[in-house]
């Protein structure tokens, strides 16, 4: 799903970004028990948001969407 929504942004990123960014998500998602598509969209933009604005490491994306 967030690799979707990345290419939807017309921004180029990177493999290891994606994969980053998927990685955060997958974790994130299972850890709060996401399951609504209307709440696993809004948890891949606010990951987005945080890419395109700095977040680069996978602990600080942690923190910062728990």
């Amino acid at each position: 799903m967030i690799r979707n929504k990345l290419f939807q942004t017309g921004i180029s990123f990177a493999l290891e970004d994606a994969e980053l960014c998927e990685r955060v998500f997958n974790r994130l998602r299972t850890a709060k028990q996401i399951v609504l598509e209307i709440h696993r969209e809004e948890l891949a933009d606010k990951i987005i948001w945080a890419f395109r604005h700095g977040v680069r490491d996978e602990k600080d994306f942690i923190r910062l969407m728990e």
